[in-house]
């Protein structure tokens, strides 16, 4: 593998981009936006990577009575706020267009450094963001000036690029695999609605058919036991497993066995939330 030996250095990014932001034109003057041909980039359109598409485009008309200014292709963008789950995310346009009011739009200087690399160095370091826009006295959001004075490390323009070549290779495998998946996906989606309207039958291994399917009711399948919801603060080492109610629809979609990972509760713990709950209290009275 290549090396090089120049060090990296901090820098601002105010040192590196001219840095502004966007706008929303008035919704009530439809002529901003029929038949708009100008991609106008709201923060839902990014997917720290290379923005292809937008949801909305903004007309000519829009430009020439806003304030709204016409970036480049290969802007690199960030979103200021938008709550922790949009702050800090990034995007680089692949085309010429505008932003809204909570997208900062980085404007690199001359050519000594990389957008691919700077935008991969900034996804990386996406924690330091939610720390500064932590701190606002506004609720979490970023500002110019947080933007302007945020620090970087970069190393010599080569090095950047080879960086952000090898980075690119990996993020077209991800693609590649990501639309197998979906791929996959549809194909069990459709396979799906064939099996369980019976559109097609399975035979066991001598080639004979299974018998009819037969409707029951679900409590005929087992029994449901009703349980406490803990909260999550009693989580941490103990011998008894604890399933979130919260988690069902996000970390345990599928079947649940001794090699899922579960958060414990310790018996002195969960006994003595069940003993403040209020549950228990309706029974002691």
């Amino acid at each position: 593998m290549l090396r090089f030996k120049g060090k990296w250095q901090e820098i601002k990014i105010g040192a590196i981009a001219t840095v502004s932001s966007g706008l929303t034109p008035l919704r009530s003057n439809l002529s901003y936006y029929e038949k708009g041909t100008i991609p106008w980039v709201k923060t839902m359109d990014f997917n720290n990577s290379f923005i292809k598409a937008t949801d909305e485009k903004v007309s000519e008309r829009a430009i020439s009575e806003t304030s709204l200014i016409l970036l480049p292709s290969d802007t690199l963008l960030i979103a200021m706020y938008g709550g922790f789950n949009q702050i800090g995310r990034t995007g680089i346009t692949t085309f010429v267009g505008v932003t809204n009011q909570a997208i900062s739009s980085l404007i690199l200087k001359g050519d000594f450094f990389d957008v691919v690399f700077l935008q991969n160095y900034l996804n990386h370091n996406v924690g330091k963001w939610r720390n500064v826009a932590a701190s606002s006295r506004k609720g979490p959001n970023l500002t110019k000036s947080d933007i302007e004075n945020f620090k970087v490390v970069l190393p010599d323009k080569e090095e950047q690029s080879k960086i952000a070549s090898f980075l690119s290779l990996l993020d077209q495998e991800i693609e590649k695999q990501q639309e197998k998946i979906e791929q996959m996906e549809l194909l069990k989606k459709g396979m799906l609605q064939k099996i369980f309207s019976q559109d097609i039958r399975f035979k066991d291994e001598n080639g004979r058919e299974f018998p009819e399917w037969r409707e029951v009711a679900l409590g005929d399948l087992g029994s449901f036991v009703k349980s406490y919801a803990y909260s999550r603060s009693y989580e941490g080492e103990g011998e008894y497993y604890h399933i979130h109610y919260g988690d069902i629809h996000s970390k345990f979609k599928g079947i649940v066995d001794s090699e899922t990972e579960i958060p414990s509760l310790s018996i002195d713990a969960s006994v003595d939330s069940f003993a403040n709950s209020t549950e228990l209290k309706k029974h002691m009275h």
